[in-house]
């Protein structure tokens, strides 16, 4: 999962550049752990309504 976010504190995996808010350039950043259980957990949450539906 690729993110366009600003990193957390600390955030040492994959970068495309260094972060700055100011850049035109494009950023990407692989994302965290935490992030992808949140998307997981919004993308369950969303099926599961589909199939009450």
């Amino acid at each position: 999962m690729l993110t366009d976010f600003p990193p957390p504190p600390g955030f040492t995996s994959y970068e495309s550049r260094p972060y700055d808010e100011d850049s035109v350039a494009h950023y990407e950043r692989a994302g965290t752990a935490e992030e992808a259980a949140l998307l997981d957990a919004t993308a369950d949450a969303e099926w599961q309504e589909e199939r009450a539906y």
